[in-house]
């Protein structure tokens, strides 16, 4: 208070990458750095001795120190200190083992100093928790002929019958005799069979090589063994390289592979049995969906959009439509519905500054390269593509694709697909064209290749250095004082932003689905002051509040700054604050005012929590909400708009922030100046006139921000304007609260009005006895004389949605109480966005939900606000989409999962 997403024959497609690996092993830290399960849906964990239907579902996954390492030394290298950092987090990703090579099995020297398949198993059992499963992706790649459509991983045995024979003996025996061992029995290892390999014997038939591999029948009996081996292990699971749909989305290459999978598993002494599931896009960049093409038969310019030259009447256009088009295939020659679908997410990202943001145009060509979020020339390209990013983190039973098992990173991102140039190696490895950035394809297109790559499965610092810039979901810092020994397939990894930004749909606000979110928070004030962080982090831990705040379903923090501050910020002069106590905060010793407030937003990542800052007043000052308009002494209004422009820009990629409370009530009386008014007018003390500038400029820099209009104070009767001095000729409301303007003068966003809300305060008779709590009062009193008339009505007609970005108090047993019960019923009753007021216990006209000491809930105060939060089903909601409120392995849920609940 202070008073806040049918063709004729076509030509076979090749695989568009291969990724060959030597033993690198999953990973998983720092994006799970909660240690939770795969999905926060999971519920309750099964022993990992029976084979279940999903291994990644409540699992955890096994930490790779060989990929942590390889990834520091990337990091140690970077001089972009804010890179480096992002870098770190992504060494705490779970990625698979690649076993392609004999040596690989045993590791050491022989294998470039990496563990061997039992220290990674050995590790993996050291890492597991009592009653959580824990899953280790081990990557079978030593096929005789591997590979045999390429040379940047063909591999070290030949196609022949002695080949074969190692192949056995020397690579699949071992593997398995490993496995076996009792010891691993509690582990969930999942395998992902020889990719590339099956595939190449559906579409690459004219290659001498691979039709001597179709012909020999070697290569399927090798897949054969290794499904006879490893599926007689319980706690194995196995899971066929599927290609991608780039590859064999058409209807015949599709109906090839199901034909020959399904062939090559009856051979097998489980038959169907011993699969149990399919992965794909291993290696590769096609994005997991195609948010801005979603339907392949769409016409433009008389023609469907599969017949582009990009997609040559391919009807799947990502992994997703592949994935479900997989799933139908395979159940209807006989396979089990229930068939798992994995999908490598590991470099199919695409973001970056080149990523579309729709699609236009009046031809096929056009309309498809104007949308596409692959940026490829060709889809048939495949070696270290220039412009990939990140994909979605691993994640098991993934909330937006519930016909996928997993997401999983089986390509370590930062390993070579392969090199254009000739480098000794005694892998069997060669020079590929198409991994050299100068050659042309077939296709009349450039290889996309990025220069002097090293080997395939050897590490590039530069291919590591772009996923990790264009990152889809982006990638965030890791924490700097997280121990992690183990990571969980999570939802949401260290952050995955880009998907959470809401917006307007008549009275409603609603997610990039279109689907209504509740925003129910509380406010914590302090950065807004001369101490310029937040209060009570000189008696408390700032991720013990901030974790607890989560835990009790608080899914948005309106945060109070002043424009000082932010000016301070912009010009690089952030202090460090006196009123942090660094032995409750040792992360915080020496952090500025704005570290402390990055590290906040850090925690509301890992937490699910969303932030809507609120420029409180001008100066930072702990009474400057008092002054009553933007602009204070030699802070400008051009100053307060370029404040908001600094903010919104170095905001604009983390969707952890997704409001701007653009001022603090705006107040003042008829005779008071300065005093904000509200009309048509440009005038500088016109506050719907600042608002929507401000909202404009705002959102020229991030359109996906909510911008809140506070109300104001008086408003003119019918008849009278803002000439009059006199009391009788205005409506008055509480700071903040007086919106009758809105009706005659609505703020205009232009084309972004959807990101309009109104945002009233309302206070109750402790703060100040209006005029309403006289006599005879109640809720309808209250709903027909004060919120209906002042702000209501805007939610009522459909105008904009609401968000009481201030209300709360004590609870006295009398009429305060009475007003806060009133006021919080007509919320619930009406779903209004809300922020509470507040958090601070030094708030001293309300107090706070925090007691004095500032670590003790005031249990009664939460008891009440607690029917005010959004529930379902007695879980609390968040605004993440793939953290739930309360952190990864909590009881919250995300939007996504409240919906398939009350469904």
């Amino acid at each position: 208070m202070h008073r806040h997403q049918p063709h004729g024959h076509h030509p076979h497609r090749r695989r568009l990458t291969r990724l060959p690996g030597a033993a690198v092993l999953t990973a998983t830290a720092l994006a799970a750095a909660l240690l939770t399960p795969w999905s926060a849906t999971a519920g309750t964990a099964r022993a990992a001795a029976e084979h279940v239907d999903n291994p990644f579902q409540g699992a955890d996954a096994y930490v790779n120190p060989d990929y942590t390492s390889r990834v520091e030394q990337s990091a140690a290298k970077e001089d972009d200190a804010d890179l480096a950092a992002r870098m770190r987090s992504v060494g705490g990703q779970p990625t698979a083992v690649w076993l392609d090579r004999i040596a690989a099995i045993e590791g050491g020297a022989a294998n470039d100093g990496r563990l061997g398949l039992t220290g990674h198993l050995d590790k993996a059992l050291a890492q597991a928790r009592p009653g959580t499963p824990m899953t280790a992706t081990f990557v079978v790649y030593d096929l005789p002929g591997r590979d045999c459509a390429a040379l940047a991983s063909n591999g070290e045995l030949p196609l022949t019958d002695a080949g074969l024979d190692r192949y056995e003996k020397e690579y699949i025996d071992p593997i398995a005799d490993a496995l076996a061992d009792p010891k691993y029995a509690d582990l969930r290892i999942t395998t992902v069979i020889e990719p590339d390999g099956l595939p190449n014997l559906v579409t690459n038939l004219s290659d001498p090589e691979c039709a001597q591999a179709q012909s020999s029948g070697l290569q399927v009996k090798a897949v054969q063994y290794a499904l006879d081996k490893l599926h007689a292990l319980p706690n194995v699971y196995t899971y066929l390289d599927a290609a991608h749909s780039g590859w064999l989305g058409w209807d015949d290459n599709l109906k090839g592979v199901v034909d020959l999978y399904t062939r090559t598993a009856r051979g097998t002494k489980a038959g169907l049995d011993s699969v149990d599931g399919v992965v794909t896009d291993v290696s590769n960049y096609t994005p997991t969906t195609e948010p801005y093409l979603d339907d392949p038969d769409l016409t433009v310019g008389g023609q469907p959009l599969k017949s582009s030259t990009f997609y040559e009447w391919n009807p799947n256009f990502d992994e997703a439509d592949y994935a479900m088009a997989l799933r139908t295939s395979f159940a209807a020659a006989g396979w089990s519905d229930g068939l798992g679908v994995l999908v490598d997410t590991s470099r199919n990202g695409w973001g970056g500054a080149d990523r579309p943001g729709g699609a236009s145009g009046d031809t096929t060509d056009a309309y498809v390269t104007s949308g596409r979020v692959d940026r490829r020339t060709d889809r048939g390209n495949w070696c270290n593509q220039q412009g990939a990013g990140l994909g979605a983190r691993p994640q098991g039973a993934p909330a937006d694709e519930p016909g996928i098992d997993a997401y999983l990173w089986v390509k370590p991102p930062g390993e070579s697909d392969g090199s254009g140039e000739d480098i000794d190696n005694g892998e069997g490895k060669r020079p590929d064209p198409n991994c050299d950035p100068d050659f042309t394809t077939p296709k009349g297109v450039k290889t996309g290749a990025l220069p002097d790559a090293p080997l395939a499965g050897h590490w590039f610092d530069a291919q590591f250095a772009m996923l990790v810039k264009n990152a889809l979901p982006a990638v965030s810092a890791a924490p700097t004082n997280k121990t992690v020994s183990q990571a969980s397939f999570s939802t949401k990894s260290a952050a995955a932003d880009g998907d959470d930004w809401l917006h307007t749909d008549g009275a409603q606000v609603v997610d990039e689905q279109g689907d209504p979110v509740w925003m129910t928070g509380t406010n914590w004030f302090g950065f807004n002051t001369t101490e310029r962080v937040f209060h009570g982090l000189w008696s408390a831990n700032l991720e013990t509040i901030t974790r607890q705040m989560a835990e009790r379903g608080l899914n948005t923090i309106r945060v109070p700054i002043s424009t000082q501050l932010v000016l301070e910020w912009q010009t690089g002069r952030a202090a460090v604050s006196s009123a942090v106590n660094t032995y409750e905060n040792p992360d915080l010793k020496d952090k500025t005012t704005l570290e402390v407030f990055d590290r906040f937003l850090a925690l509301c990542k890992t937490y699910g929590i969303k932030v809507m800052l609120d420029v409180h007043s001008a100066e930072a000052d702990n009474s400057g909400h008092m002054y009553p308009v933007w602009w204070k002494g030699a802070i400008t209004s051009e100053d307060f708009y370029q404040a908001w422009e600094w903010l919104a820009d170095r905001y604009k990629n983390d969707d952890t922030v997704i409001a701007a409370d653009v001022k603090n009530e705006p107040h003042g009386k008829q005779t008071e100046s300065p005093r904000a008014k509200w009309d048509g007018s440009t005038d500088e003390d016109n506050w719907k006139n600042a608002c929507q500038t401000a909202g404009r400029r705002i959102l020229a820099i991030n359109p996906h921000l909510l911008v809140m209009c506070e109300g104001i104070e008086i408003y003119p009767r019918d008849g009278k304007n803002w000439q009059s001095t006199n009391e009788a000729d205005y409506h008055f409301d509480w700071w903040g609260g007086n919106l009758r303007g809105a009706a005659e003068h609505p703020v205009d966003l232009g084309k972004d009005q959807d990101q309009l809300v109104y945002s009233p305060h309302d206070y109750g008779p402790a703060v100040f006895r209006q005029p309403w709590f006289e006599g005879d009062w109640n809720k309808d009193t209250l709903t027909k004389d004060v919120w209906q008339p002042n702000w209501f009505y805007l939610q009522d007609q459909g105008t904009a949605p609401l968000l009481i970005g201030e209300w709360g108090g004590r609870l006295d047993g009398a009429d305060n109480q009475k007003w806060m019960t009133a006021l919080r019923d007509f919320i619930t009753e009406h779903r209004i966005n809300q922020t509470f007021w507040c958090l601070n216990p030094n708030s001293g006209d309300t107090g706070g939900l925090l007691k004095d000491d500032w670590k003790t809930w005031d249990e009664e105060k939460y008891a009440f606000l607690e029917p005010a939060l959004w529930q379902s089903d007695g879980r609390f909601v968040g605004l993440d989409h793939e953290v739930p409120i309360g952190g990864t392995g909590s009881d919250g849920l995300t939007p996504r999962q409240a919906s398939v609940q009350s469904d």
